[in-house]
């Protein structure tokens, strides 16, 4: 669960799915004794970056806690599964605030987690998947486990009842906040909870709106049925969640909108959706085939009536420039697991899609390094530096480095193997560069290779020219994101093999059902894991003479040979 490929902020979600299949199916008892000492527990904002644009609170020992949750036969099963990651039973955590910092360009937005526990913990014993990736190190004179990579997360525990759990530019932020304190927008309203329910989120959506509206910008129109979608980021300065998961069960989904005409036209958005969405599930079932098996026709019916009603949920309630989707009892845990489960997904794609951008970067800039060595030396770097008996001692990544980091550069010994006892010393060093943030890698590991094999740009020990590459720059390969067993050291001289009885061996998982791949003409584009394999070996080829179609270029579009 606590892999580096998974983000903080769904790992909380997660956690609140997980509670939420038997508040769906089961009647909440009715509260009978007071609210636990956690509903108590003051939230410490000073934690809370002044550019942080989502902060969620959610308060786990009330939760697994509750006598509807702990009647869940399965809970015993997924808390041992948790207390495995975590190092501590997850009933301690008293409370859990998230807080993720504004998204910046080709830059995954920072996320931290500081968790309070109801137990004095040790810093050497939690999180045991996470603090293998890490490095002891200093932050403001205490010590703490720093992360190894952009990747995982670094630990850090100021007193020994609170963890924080962030990556490690945002931790460096977060702590620095706290001893010096700027309060921001998001810090305000977070301060003003009182802890009566089990969750709080909060989305600042006016931080966000010129990055919205751009990505609508540059993504078109949705189709006519949606286009009064691309209003939301004008109308929406804030949108807030909270949710009792225990006692009676509550769930309120809000919007504040700049003023009272954006509620109202809002308000109709919301409405004219529910309308459309009610009237396509009548549709579908209009549209069931006569003669259909009498108990599936009646279960459908059954089905698409309660999805009806479940939408019927979610119609807005206006209060001057607020919206407002509120419901008690079992419906209103219904409807906070059935936002849940719709939100995991999202938060989940949004940091994927942030990963994939950041690793563009990194291989639009390998590109350039790529680019310029030619520029220098009129001809790409071959596969590795070569001894005089042309025995492989150091990979191409370290001879592009001198247009990166000379200084960095400068410390290899070029005549010795990578793994001498000097330029050993130098693989914890790795430029950021290398590493994809996509990547479970070890600390040092790289998994942007070169192809090396028959007909390809690396093939031999030599660098090739411009002039080799027959096929055109635009049409040949020259390095790719393998998939994580593929990695190797980022100064070893090894890359992926080029196997073309199977060309797409080792390839086609870096991101979901794609990977990328650097061009020769420093173009970075996203490919298929289902591309032909003939067409991938076209692709692989300097001088193989294919004819491939380049207008197929374009994202997750499928490749195709003319």
């Amino acid at each position: 669960m606590f892999s580096s490929h998974k983000t903080f902020v769904g790992w909380l979600l997660a956690v609140v799915m997980m509670f939420s299949p038997t508040l769906v199916y089961a009647q909440a008892p009715a509260a009978t004794e007071a609210a636990t000492t956690e509903s108590n527990l003051k939230l410490d904002v000073s934690y809370v970056v002044p550019d942080a644009v989502f902060g969620a609170v959610i308060y786990p020992s009330r939760i697994l806690n509750a006598p509807v949750v702990r009647m869940n036969p399965m809970l015993g099963m997924m808390t041992g599964e948790l207390k495995k990651n975590l190092g501590f039973d997850a009933t301690e955590i008293e409370q859990l605030l998230v807080v993720v910092d504004m998204p910046r360009p080709g830059k995954a937005p920072g996320a931290g987690m500081v968790l309070r526990l109801s137990q004095p913990r040790d810093i050497k014993t939690v999180l045991p998947s996470l603090r293998e990736r890490t490095s002891e190190a200093t932050i403001e004179g205490k010590p703490y486990l720093r992360a190894n990579n952009a990747a995982n997360a670094s630990l850090y525990m100021p007193d020994d009842r609170t963890l924080l759990v962030a990556d490690d530019a945002m931790l460096q932020k977060m702590v620095a906040n706290r001893s010096h304190p700027v309060k921001g927008t998001l810090s305000a309203v977070l301060g003003r909870y009182d802890g009566t329910n089990d969750a709080l989120a909060i989305l600042l959506i006016k931080s966000l709106r010129p990055m919205l509206n751009a990505e609508i910008t540059k993504k078109g129109l949705p189709p006519p049925e949606l286009a009064e979608l691309t209003k939301l980021p004008n109308l929406i300065d804030t949108f807030g969640l909270k949710a009792s998961l225990s006692g009676q069960g509550s769930m309120t989904l809000s919007a504040r909108c700049p003023d009272e005409a954006s509620a109202v036209e809002l308000e109709k958005i919301i409405n004219d959706l529910l309308t459309m969405a009610k009237q396509k599930m009548s549709e579908r079932m209009a549209a069931m085939p006569a003669g259909a098996n009498p108990q599936q026709a009646a279960m459908a019916q059954q089905m698409a009536q309660a999805s009806q009603k479940m939408i019927d949920m979610f119609r807005p309630v206006r209060k001057g420039n607020r919206i407002e989707v509120a419901q008690e009892g079992q419906g209103g845990v219904a409807a906070a697991g059935m936002v849940t489960a719709l939100l995991l997904p999202a938060v989940q794609a949004a940091r994927e899609a942030a990963r994939r951008t950041k690793s563009i970067n990194n291989m639009r800039q390998i590109g350039i390094m790529m680019h310029n060595y030619h520029d220098a030396y009129r001809a790409f770097p071959a596969r590795a530096i070569f001894d005089k008996e042309s025995k492989p001692l150091l990979s191409w990544r370290v001879q592009v480095l001198q247009y990166l980091d000379q200084d960095l550069y400068q410390q290899f010994h070029l005549d010795e193997p990578w793994d001498s006892a000097h330029n050993k010393t130098l693989i914890e060093k790795m430029p950021e560069v290398f590493r994809n943030p996509s990547s479970g890698a070890a600390p040092g590991m790289t998994t942007y290779l070169a192809p090396v094999g028959p007909g390809t740009l690396f093939e031999g020990d030599k660098g090739r020219t411009m002039r080799d590459i027959r096929d055109g720059t635009s049409h040949t390969v020259m390095f790719v994101e393998a998939n994580d067993d593929q990695a190797v050291i980022w100064t070893k001289p090894d890359d992926w093999q080029f196997d073309p009885e199977k060309p797409l061996a080792g390839l086609g998982s870096a991101h979901p059902n794609l990977f990328q791949v650097g061009f020769c003409d420093g173009s970075v584009l996203a490919i298929t894991a289902g591309i032909d394999p003939q067409v991938w070996k076209a692709l692989l080829t300097i001088n193989g003479r294919e004819a491939v179609d380049p207008a197929s270029y374009s994202g997750n579009t499928q490749i195709r040979v003319q």
